[in-house]
């Protein structure tokens, strides 16, 4: 499984000629030859030479290159000269993330195979119907959620069938944390009005393009979206098979692996200011007085920076897209500092690799975040 994935994390192409390599004519080379595990002496003094780590192996992806069988064969067991191992050595280190992630995804693909396979059996056999591997299915996407969902007449626990989920967009929900506000009004540009109070109802009224008529309508709409990104999102999330979140355990709270960019702005001139810090994280930022942090924990940051502030919460980890990547969904959520403006946008944090940072992007179904000026590149409208 390794031998394909370095195959394919370097575009199936030959290391040392740069043509494509057809899998029957694929080998995998040893950049330091394998013979040199019988001469300790050398390779230790080779490791010096090249810079490489005391714990740098013979027998890893580290070492490994896809090569033509030909080219393979004119190498032999040759110790490249410094500047050219060097190269190749740098040339398998930069595929290694993407070595480990198609690990991954053929380990995942292997077992999903397995699992067709062993159901198509059971079916033929009859030892299961149809209809019970479908109501099997149905039951899969339990989610463990970051936060509390919570609706006027009790919890979510995130689990449940997509069926079930379903029936909750007409649960309504509790907004300000309270009984007692009873929906939160929405109006269009022609008049209209109406009360929103389950996410059935928001997802009618964003379509009919209504919006919050009120700040304060505005602050309940932070429940309102918050509570239908999760249940859309739960009825299609899946197990992630590659994570670059779970060991160690990053999240929102990691100001050390945050962009600058993800900082918050609602003027041209804040959007400046934004783009001005360059590609410091949050917590330069923090440790500069740049950045002021109001509040921190596992699942929720409160920062303020320039008279606005910003709030990330985390709200579920899962694989999101269908990519097998985990991801996480996050309410990012804008206010005035000392004012009353209160906007709620829904989020999507990534990270592509284990030195990575996380990157910010809107969650497709919800508004864009750059549409109010928040930092990073504009896009189309």
């Amino acid at each position: 499984m390794e031998r394909i994935a370095i195959w394919l994390a370097h575009g199936k192409k030959c290391a040392y000629c740069g043509g494509l390599v057809q899998l029957r004519d694929l080998e995998i080379d040893h950049i330091l030859p394998a013979s040199l595990k019988n001469e300790p002496a050398r390779l230790a003094q080779l490791k010096i030479e090249l810079g490489l780590p005391p714990l740098f192996e013979i027998d890893s992806a580290l070492n490994f290159l896809p090569t033509h069988r030909l080219c393979n064969s004119r190498k032999t067991s040759r110790v490249f000269r410094g500047a050219n191992a060097r190269y190749f050595l740098e040339l398998a280190d930069g595929k290694l993330d993407e070595v480990e992630r198609f690990v991954s995804a053929l380990t995942l693909q292997t077992a999903r195979e397995s699992l067709l396979a062993a159901a198509k059996a059971a079916i033929e056999s009859g030892n299961i119907d149809p209809a019970e591997l479908i109501d099997a299915i149905s039951n899969v996407n339990d989610i463990s959620l970051s936060t509390q969902i919570v609706f006027a007449d009790g919890e979510w626990d995130g689990q449940g069938s997509a069926t079930e989920i379903e029936k909750l967009l007409d649960r309504p929900v509790l907004l300000g944390g309270t009984k007692s506000v009873d929906g939160a009004e929405f109006v269009n540009d022609s008049g209209g009005s109406m009360v929103i109070r389950t996410c059935r109802e928001y997802r009618a009224a964003k379509a009919a393009r209504y919006y919050p008529r009120t700040t304060f309508a505005m602050k309940m709409e932070a429940f309102l979206s918050a509570t239908n990104a999760v249940l859309e999102t739960a009825s299609h999330a899946q197990v992630p098979s590659i994570s670059y979140l779970k060991t160690p355990r990053v999240g929102v709270a990691d100001l050390h692996l945050l962009p600058a960019s993800i900082l918050p702005s609602i003027s041209p001139d804040g959007a400046a200011r934004v783009a001005a810090l360059g590609k410091a994280t949050l917590q330069d930022l923090a440790h500069s007085g740049n950045i002021s942090v109001v509040d921190v924990s596992s699942i929720r940051l409160d920062i303020e920076f320039g008279g606005v502030g910003m709030v990330l919460r985390e709200l579920l980890r899962a694989d999101l897209d269908g990519d097998g990547m985990e991801e996480l969904l996050i309410q990012y959520y804008i206010y005035a500092v000392g004012g009353t403006l209160g906007v709620s946008l829904i989020g999507v944090l990534r990270r592509l690799g284990q030195e990575a940072l996380l990157e910010y992007e809107p969650w497709a179904p919800g508004p864009r975040p750059d549409d109010l000026g928040c930092g990073g590149e504009p896009r189309d409208a």
